[in-house]
Order: structure tokens, then C-alpha cells, then sequence
């Protein structure tokens, strides 16, 4: 049997359940080199690589397209963020809907006006304003969001950027009456020496105003409380609160739907900032974050000098052998979304990709390996601290000839990946969705740029499994001519689930973001609807539960032989706690079948520190053990259980 070393250092990946494709593991390798589109041309990578895989048919079940959808508006500027996405779409107790999107009148990007746009689709089914109406009263106004006050009668907050004169702000506005679509907006506090950007805010039960941005260099993620005075405006503190050190504009922020509970999350790369000479201003430096969370309880006090890594890669190390020397082997990138339930935990979603860094490092950036299309969503619950995967987007769009030359290799473009932009919302009976971004297989345009759908899955255990994707849109336009083409994007889950979902989006009809990836951001331009979509939560199909999905922390076998360790049905580590933990570690498994099972304490490099149970033979049933770790030192540990068919592990950290 092999040793549980094998189980940490693999990326297994699996076949998604009804393709009927054998489960292989990720080899890197160097190869020729493929720009990655980066808005700004600002970060560029000097030796791009990628890694080396089987092409898999997997396409997800492609329904009829579910629902209804009206359009809102419309707009030439077809990119919306640089980063992660704020909620755009947001449902009144009335039954009315509020949308905001970033507009632009005309195709002139380089010279034109552009605005955050805002409409209201009323409970009779009618638009305010055929189109949408102006929420900002700024040139190059944009990159905003929405939130409902907590009034009986809600209104809709508005918070975006802009450019006055030559310096670029940020505003929170107010709807002067509910559906009304004009905003009285103030200027968020700055930085001395830099504005403040992509501003993202909520509004907690109690009134408060919380509001996540970035400073303009985009060297610290800022935050900024405010409120709705006795006359209904919004006021706003003095200062903006430094949050965390960052380098991009991927950061999240929500309140709990119970009291003063908010969050903020944020990526933060693990090389530190600013980056090392041999990292560079590179997309590897760029994709080696962790995710990181910081929350308070009273709407007051926070914990930004002491975040949460919720992902916590595991570092490379040069005492271990081949692939296992990579650590860890995914890492999160550019999208992510944050909701509380009701029982005020946190939950995350987020999109990843495949990295490997070197041990021992040989090249600058010291990379062998990143995935361009290639991504997996994952989950994490602040209840369980577990992150389960949520949906597959592990393929390639890339297509080789008989030699493995590059034929073609069509990308989602911009920021974007397989799978992506994650929405989340609950409904009543306390069911978790998540709304996101889709690139299927074979539907690209004619430059390459892949064709977006929108797909839904559903939990009903509050993150741990999750269903196999409902696609509810159907507009494959596979090599369309200009302007032809159906490509959804940028997809928002309102955070009320009634009988529907209450979902917007992009319709872009030429692929590839006008900002990003061309030089001539007016060249192939289209005008793009901005697009409500309600669907019936009946039509969410719930018909099987994606039960191969990866492990976050990399899992390490033999590539040469194509053999990876299965996750085994037949036993399961069922609770370890308290995690983190100081001395004592209690251990819940469970068996469905007789098996003969080991149990064993690890360290990072993957040596055993204790042996708990040594291969004995039980019977089906519920156990529990107890690891006294008050001799060992403080850090990381795994805790490894084998048997017949198959392991799993766990990480668990000791404090002292």
C-alpha cells in the first residue's frame, strides 16, 4: 500500500461524472512562449509557460435556455472590472429590481464619455427608463456596484469611480427615492498622496456603511464606514483605514443579513510587497496569492493586523523528490464572491488555477508551469474551515497537432478562466447558490477570444458537496462573424432568492475585452446588451452531486505511471477539532464497511510524527482518537488516514 507522502503533494484531477475520461495527474513543463492579456499592459509576463495535459471532451449538460431575460441597456465598453466583481444586481421587498452596469455611449472608447448606468425594472415588469439612466455626473464614471439601504422602503446605493478634472475619486451615491434613478453621491475620503478606486460597499442591518476600495497605485486595499443621516444622505468618515498591503484589484467585501458582521477578502501574493527582483512585475508573481479574510463582529473593531489565510498554500520544498517538491500546485487568481448565512458564518467561493514554483529556484520568475484557461471553483466555510471543490473547468482550449505543436489556442480573455466570476446567494431554506461564468469547449469567435455561458449549481449542505452545473443559457455562436456572436459574462447573483434566481450580465457580441487585448481599444468594439435574467429555482437541476472533484492542498503521485489515490467511499474523516489546536486533537472517522485502517500524524515534509491506529481491522461504525501533541513544535500538520482502496488528509495547525 502506499504511504500516505503519496496523498500530499498530488494534483488529482478526476472525470467530471458522465465523461468517461481516466483520472491523470498535471506534469509542467516549459514551452513556447503565450502572452497573457493583462488590462493596462501593466503586468506582462517574461516567460510564459504552460503545462501539458490531455485535451478532454468535457462539455457540461447544455439545457434549453432557463428563464426569462430583459434587457436593461446597453453599452460599448464591455469590460467591467479589473478584478473581482461587486454585486450589480440587487431585488426591493416589493418585487422590483435594481441594475447597474458601466456604460459607454459611444464607440469611441479612447475619446468618449463613460458612466455608471442604473435601472429599475418595477414588480409590473416595465424599465424606468428604456435604456437606463446616468448614476454618476462625472467624466469616466464606472467599475461600480450596488446595495439596498436598509430602509422600509430600500433605495439603491451606488458606489463607483471617476475622473474630475484630471484626478480620479470615489463616490458613494443615494437614490433620492426608491426606483427612482437619481443619485445624490459624496465623495469618498483619500489617501494624501493617492485617490481611491473600485470602491465596493454594503450596508449592514443596524445602518452602517461599509465600504472596501484601493488606493490608486494599487499598494493598499483601503476601507471607509459611513451612514444615512436624519435627512437620508449618506455620511461618510474622514479617513479611509488601511486594510491590507495588495497588488491587484481583486478584493470582495459583505454583511450579515443578522447584525453587524461584515467581511472583507482579498488576495495577498505570497513573495510579499513589492515583488522580488526574480519575480518581477510577471503574471507568476501576479498568481501567487493567498486568499485572505478579515471580519468584525460589531461593525467597529476588525482584525486587519491579524487576517485569516483561508487558503495557506503549502510552500515548495527541495528535501522532497519530483513533483512533490512543488508544495501546493493551485493557487486562487482574480474572482472571488462573499455572503454570510443566516447563522452568520462566512462562506467563499473562489476561482483557481494550476502553478508551479520551484523549489530550488532556476529561472526568473522561478516558474515551471501556469494554466492559462484551465480553473476548478472552490469553497470555504468559515463553520467546517474546509475548502471543497464547486465546479470543473480543468481543460484547455488549445489545440495541437500530431507533433503537440499549438494549432490554435482560443483564451476567455481578460482576467477571466474555464470557470469563474462566482455569484452567491441563499435562499429560505437555507440552500447555497452559486451563479458564475462558463467556457465550454469548441465556441470561440473568429480571434480566438471563447464564447461565455452562464451556469447555477446549488448546495444543500452548506458548501461541503455540490451539484453538477445547470446551464441556463444555450447561445453557442461557434466562429460567428463580427458582432454575431453570444458571450456572456460578468455574471451577478442578487442575494434574494425567491421563486427565481435574479441574475445579470453582459451579452458581448465580439469576445475579447476591448480594453485588455488589443492595442486599438476601438477595434472589433460591439454594442453589448447589459442583460436581467430571472430563472425558476425548480429549474435548478439537482439530479447528481460532483463527487470527484480535486483537493485544494496538492496531492503528489507517480506522473510516470498515471496512477493517482482515489478519495475511498467506503471510510471518511468526519470531524477534527478544535483546528487550530493547542495539545489535544480530537479525531472523528467513520466506516461504512470492515476495513483495515491506518491513522497517522504528519509533519510539512511529510514525516510521521505518530502513528495513532497501525492498519487494525474494524468493523462499520463511528470512531473517535485523540493526538496529544504537547511534545511537538508549533505548525503545520496532516492528518493521514489509509485503507483498502484509498486515503485522505487533513490539515491541521498547532498553536502553542
Amino acid at each position: 500500500m502506499k504511504t500516505i507522502l503519496s496523498l500530499f503533494f498530488l494534483l488529482s484531477l478526476y472525470s467530471f461524472a458522465g465523461a468517461a475520461v481516466p483520472s491523470f495527474a498535471l506534469k509542467p513543463v516549459k514551452s513556447e512562449t503565450v502572452q497573457e492579456h493583462k488590462p493596462g499592459n501593466t503586468i506582462q509576463q517574461t516567460r510564459t509557460v504552460h503545462s501539458t495535459y490531455p485535451l478532454r471532451s468535457l462539455e457540461p449538460r447544455r439545457d434549453d435556455f432557463l428563464g426569462e431575460r430583459f434587457i436593461a441597456g446597453d453599452t460599448w465598453y464591455d469590460y467591467q472590472t479589473n478584478g473581482s466583481l461587486g454585486k450589480m444586481i440587487a431585488v426591493d421587498p416589493v418585487g422590483g429590481v435594481h441594475i447597474t452596469w458601466t456604460d459607454s455611449y459611444t464607440d469611441d472608447l479612447n475619446n468618449g464619455e463613460r458612466h455608471q448606468q442604473y435601472n429599475y425594472f418595477t414588480a409590473d415588469e416595465e424599465w424606468i427608463e428604456d435604456g437606463g439612466l446616468q448614476a454618476d455626473f462625472v467624466n469616466k464614471g464606472g467599475f461600480g456596484c450596488l446595495y439596498l439601504t436598509n430602509e422600509e422602503v430600500p433605495r439603491a446605493l451606488s458606489f463607483f469611480h471617476g475622473k474630475i478634472d484630471t484626478a480620479w475619486r470615489s463616490w458613494c451615491g443615494v437614490d433620492l427615492e426608491a426606483g427612482f434613478g437619481v443619485f445624490e453621491s459624496v465623495l469618498l475620503p483619500s489617501f494624501r498622496e493617492q485617490a481611491i478606486y473600485f470602491p465596493q460597499g454594503v450596508m449592514s442591518p443596524e445602518g452602517r456603511i461599509h465600504i472596501a476600495t484601493q488606493r490608486r497605485d494599487r499598494g493598499m486595499i483601503a476601507y471607509v464606514q459611513g451612514e444615512i443621516d436624519n435627512d437620508g444622505w449618506v455620511v461618510l468618515g474622514e479617513h479611509p483605514i488601511e486594510v491590507s498591503e495588495t497588488h491587484r484589484t481583486n478584493f470582495r467585501i459583505a454583511c450579515s443579513p443578522n447584525d453587524e458582521r461584515t467581511a472583507i477578502v482579498w488576495t495577498y501574493p505570497r513573495e510579499g510587497i513589492p515583488a522580488p527582483d526574480n519575480w518581477g512585475n510577471t503574471v507568476g508573481y501576479s498568481m501567487n496569492c493567498d486568499l485572505m479574510l478579515a471580519w468584525t463582529d460589531d461593525g467597529e473593531t476588525w482584525n486587519f493586523d491579524d487576517p485569516l489565510n483561508v487558503t495557506d498554500n503549502i510552500p515548495p520544498d527541495p528535501h522532497l523528490e519530483g513533483d512533490a517538491a512543488y508544495g501546493d500546485t493551485l493557487r486562487p487568481y482574480a474572482n472571488f464572491d462573499v455572503i454570510f448565512d443566516s447563522e452568520n458564518n462566512i462562506h467563499i467561493v473562489f476561482d483557481s488555477r494550476g502553478f508551479w514554483q520551484q523549489a530550488i529556484p532556476e529561472d526568473e520568475p522561478p516558474v515551471d508551469g501556469i494554466t492559462i484557461d484551465a480553473s476548478v471553483l472552490f469553497h470555504w466555510s468559515e463553520a467546517s474551515e474546509e475548502i471543497t471543490p464547486v465546479a470543473d473547468g480543468w481543460y484547455t482550449h488549445r489545440e495541437v497537432d500530431e507533433d503537440d505543436e499549438t494549432i490554435r489556442w482560443p483564451t476567455p480573455s481578460g482576467w477571466k478562466s474555464n470557470v469563474c466570476c462566482p455569484s452567491l446567494a441563499f435562499d429560505d431554506e437555507g440552500d447555497l447558490y452559486c451563479v458564475f461564468n462558463y467556457y465550454p469547449l469548441n465556441d470561440y469567435s473568429q480571434e480566438d477570444y471563447c464564447n461565455g455561458d452562464i451556469a447555477v449549481t446549488v448546495s444543500e449542505d452548506n458548501g461541503e458537496t455540490w451539484f453538477l452545473p445547470t446551464m441556463i443559457t444555450e447561445t453557442r455562436t461557434h466562429l460567428a462573424e463580427e458582432g454575431e456572436s453570444e458571450c456572456e459574462l460578468y455574471s451577478s447573483l442578487a442575494l434574494v432568492v425567491d421563486d427565481y434566481l435574479h441574475i445579470s450580465y453582459e451579452l458581448d457580441t465580439e469576445p475579447g475585452s476591448t480594453i485588455s487585448d488589443h492595442t486599438d481599444r476601438n477595434e472589433w468594439l460591439s454594442l453589448c446588451p447589459w442583460v436581467y435574467h430571472r430563472v425558476p429555482v425548480e429549474d435548478v437541476e439537482r439530479e447528481a452531486i460532483w463527487e470527484d472533484g480535486p483537493n485544494w492542498h496538492a496531492r503528489y503521485a507517480s506522473v510516470q505511471s498515471g496512477k493517482s489515490v482515489q478519495t475511498p467511499d467506503h471510510f471518511k474523516l468526519e470531524n477534527i477539532y478544535p483546528n487550530p489546536f493547542n495539545a489535544t486533537l480530537n479525531i472523528s472517522y467513520s466506516l461504512s464497511v470492515p476495513s483495515n485502517i491506518s491513522l497517522r500524524i504528519y509533519d510539512i515534509t511529510g514525516h510521521i510524527v505518530e502513528t495513532l491506529i497501525d492498519d487494525n481491522k474494524q468493523s462499520a461504525g463511528s470512531y473517535s482518537v485523540v493526538w496529544d501533541g504537547g511534545s511537538a513544535a508549533a505548525g503545520i500538520y496532516f492528518v493521514g488516514m489509509e485503507g483498502i482502496g484509498g486515503s485522505v488528509v487533513r490539515k491541521v495547525v498547532l498553536v502553542k
